[in-house]
Parts: structure tokens; C-alpha cells; sequence
């Protein structure tokens, strides 16, 4: 069971990512690499065309202020999704994947806001920060088809009551 809200809220957005259908069929479930799963090694030893699209969710970063305000804690957890095509067409799988992902995060509003901590909701506003997007060839990856990939950043502000921390 999760208990903390940053594991909560990395499981949630993968929830929003894994609940929009364009998304799940442009990217299959075993090239979905998830690092809250019971492996505790996700990541693939090999790579071939079947391996691709490939997406991740990764824990990048927190910012905050402990004293915001005379009774909250305020923090900015950031995650980034990482797409890798192995295509090097831009428009036949980069592009759509990120479309879907963009579309699968536009429901955060109702997902995020219900999460709780110790009764109380924390999520207060999430928002897409840049896209880099490159070029990955093969021998910046162990092996596998070269083309697009990106890193797309995310993040999430949660507030807290200081009694509860």
C-alpha cells in the first residue's frame, strides 16, 4: 500500500497515462517502464523494433517552502516522461505518443485532487514544463533502433498542513 504522497502521486499519473486508451495502443504494457512496480529492475537488457515506443515515468526533482504560509508546508515534486521511438520518422510515433500523453494529462483534475494525506487533499496544480527532444542513436543506448526520443518534465505542487507533518 502507498502511504507516501510522492509515491502516490508518480502512481496516479502513470493511473491517467494507463487510462487513456490512444496512449495504451500506441504503447504496449511491456514497453511501459514502471519504477514503482515490484521489479526492481524495469528497465530492458535489450532492445529491438518490438521494444518501441517506449515510455517511462521518472522522479526527477522536489523544490519547496517547509513554511508557505503560518500553517502549510508547500512542495514541487518533478517528474518527467521519457519517450523513445526508435523511429526516426518525427510524425509516425513521437508525435502521437506525446499527443496522447498530453491529452492523458488534461485529467489530472479529477485524479490528483482526490488524492489524500492523512484526510486531506495535497494536490493543488500540475503543469507541463518543456519537451527536449533529440535524436537517440544506438550507441548512446546499449543497442536497439536509433530515432526521436524526448524528455517531457512535469510538475506537482502539493500543500500541507504543518500539524500533519
Amino acid at each position: 500500500m502507498i502511504t507516501d504522497p510522492f509515491s502516490q502521486v508518480y502512481a496516479a499519473l502513470w493511473d491517467l497515462a494507463e487510462g487513456h486508451g490512444d496512449l495504451t495502443q500506441l504503447v504496449l504494457l511491456r514497453n511501459r517502464i514502471r519504477y514503482d512496480s515490484s521489479d526492481r529492475d524495469p528497465e530492458k537488457k535489450t532492445y529491438t523494433e518490438a521494444d518501441t515506443p517506449e515510455l517511462a515515468l521518472m522522479s526527477t526533482g522536489v523544490s519547496g517552502n517547509l513554511w508557505n504560509t503560518s500553517t502549510t508546508s508547500m512542495c514541487i515534486r518533478r517528474y518527467s516522461w521519457m519517450i523513445i521511438t526508435g523511429d526516426m520518422r518525427v510524425n509516425y510515433t513521437l508525435m502521437p505518443v506525446e499527443w496522447a500523453l498530453f491529452r492523458a494529462m488534461h485529467g489530472w483534475r479529477t485524479v490528483l485532487p482526490a488524492l489524500k494525506w492523512k484526510g486531506n487533499s495535497y494536490v493543488k496544480r500540475l503543469n507541463l514544463l518543456d519537451i527536449q527532444e533529440g535524436i537517440l542513436r544506438p550507441n548512446e543506448r546499449q543497442d536497439g533502433p536509433r530515432g526521436w526520443s524526448c524528455v517531457w518534465g512535469i510538475e506537482v505542487e502539493m500543500h500541507f498542513a504543518i500539524g500533519d507533518l
